[in-house]
């Protein structure tokens, strides 16, 4: 099997938000602590009040103009151009829970297709209504088609290898275009295997354990089910948190 990793060698990199609490991010690093072997974290952005991680790298986002992605990419491109970082490193998300020990070796996967996973936003949304997301797909699927290159769905909410040298190759191929997960997995083709996404979308639903990571919203997290789960099972505050 192609793009298989072993984790424990590799940074991990957070793109941080600017604010004074994100109790999500502090439940993720528990979880990373106890079940994904790794080398550094990496903040780039924000710092919540609380938490220190190995490195942090100060971005001032009111100063990136444009919607969320610009900012993140920009980000993205600084920890990229950190020749201090490993040069693969782990993606994630402040809400991507590590929910048992990863495998001593992890891959990247994506979900089906972008014109599949779109149907089944514009669907869910009722008579095919399109929403800023959807169209964001959309519009990086005309880019990936009029470049000839395959259009698997990677927008699921997993932890993601990054190339650095890659990272940076497709950034700049693909200034100004949304969606970097889905042009950088198809113009590199990193995904191993088409695995459902781990994402909980009700407040009613449940970890089903058939993945070691989940993810939330903020709104699942902090009324659900699953958010209730993940604050009982990591009860130990982590290295990370400054509790002096």
């Amino acid at each position: 099997m192609k793009n298989i990793h072993k984790h424990g060698d590799f940074d991990i990199v957070y793109l941080v938000k600017q604010e004074a609490i994100n109790e999500e991010l502090r439940y993720s690093l528990r979880s990373v602590e106890q079940n994904f072997p790794h080398r550094s974290v990496w903040f780039y952005g924000g710092c919540p009040d609380g938490i220190e991680p190995d490195h942090y790298c100060y971005v001032d986002q009111t100063e990136i103009l444009g919607p969320k992605w610009y900012k993140t990419t920009a980000m993205l491109e600084m920890a990229c151009r950190n020749e201090e970082i490993t040069k693969n490193f782990w993606l994630f998300n402040d809400d991507f829970f590590i929910m048992e020990p990863a495998p001593a070796t992890v891959w990247n996967w994506y979900n089906g297709t972008m014109a599949d996973r779109i149907l089944e936003i514009e669907d869910r949304n009722g008579d095919g209504i399109r929403s800023s997301y959807s169209n964001l797909l959309r519009d990086t699927r005309r880019i990936l088609i009029s470049e000839g290159l395959p259009t698997k769905n990677y927008a699921v909410h997993t932890p993601m290898l990054i190339d650095r040298w890659k990272a940076l190759e497709t950034i700049k191929k693909f200034q100004g275009c949304p969606m970097f997960r889905c042009l950088y997995g198809n113009m590199y083709d990193v995904g191993n295997v088409d695995e459902p996404d781990v994402k909980i979308r009700s407040i009613f639903e449940e970890w089903d354990g058939r993945s070691w990571c989940m993810s939330t919203s903020d709104t699942m997290f902090r009324d659900g089910i699953a958010g209730q789960y993940i604050r009982d099972r990591f009860t130990r505050a982590s290295r990370f948190e400054d509790i002096k």
